[in-house]
């Protein structure tokens, strides 16, 4: 091969190395893509609100007179969000996320401005058979807030987030409620709960 040829062949890998790395880098830092989970409509202020979870952080949009979503306010800081449960007490409204291991309540009574009221670590209830375990899924009504995860449903008071009742220890997919019944999903059966009494 000649001088020439040498050169040539280098230059030319020499940008397809170049080129390659560029692209590396693009992508790397290009923002992910969001890939939301789950989702909440609720009415605050005589406004309707989207409330999104994308897997990393929650998203409160607004539902506009015509229909179209715009962005008011996001919840960061949470890790990866399992599922969210927005719901309302008195005047004030509230936005439960569940990462798995902790439960993180909002007031969200403005959506422009959630504030953090607390956060429960489910890991701290640690009682033989009764330790809870991981939350995955939620579901509410007015006066609990119900948690689907690793080992079964538990119910929570909705007001402090404090653990009510244990209504199985199945590993559990997802529940669903009204004020008299709660619907627990396991791999194998749904089961039905009077939970009025």
């Amino acid at each position: 091969m000649t001088n020439s040829k040498k050169l040539i062949f280098t230059v030319l890998l020499s940008l397809i190395f170049t080129s390659g790395f560029f692209l590396v880098g693009k992508n790397a830092s290009a923002e992910p893509d969001k890939e939301y989970r789950s989702g909440q409509i609720i009415a605050i202020n005589n406004k309707n609100y989207l409330i999104a979870s994308n897997k990393e952080f929650a998203e409160i949009i607004e539902i506009t007179a015509d229909n179209k979503l715009a962005q008011v306010s996001e919840v960061h800081g949470l890790g990866k969000i399992e599922d969210l449960y927005a719901g309302q007490t008195m005047n004030k409204y509230f936005l439960v996320v569940a990462t798995g291991q902790y439960l993180y309540r909002y007031d969200i009574s403005d959506p422009r401005a959630p504030k953090i009221e607390f956060r429960r670590d489910l890991y701290v209830f640690k009682r033989g058979q009764f330790k809870i375990g991981s939350v995955n899924a939620l579901a509410g009504n007015k006066d609990y807030l119900f948690g689907a995860g690793s080992n079964g449903v538990r119910s929570f008071n909705q007001d402090n987030l404090f653990l009510n009742k244990i209504y199985t220890f199945d590993k559990s997919y997802g529940a669903a409620t009204d004020e008299n019944n709660l619907a627990v999903i396991t791999e194998t059966k749904g089961t039905v709960y009077d939970i009025a009494s």
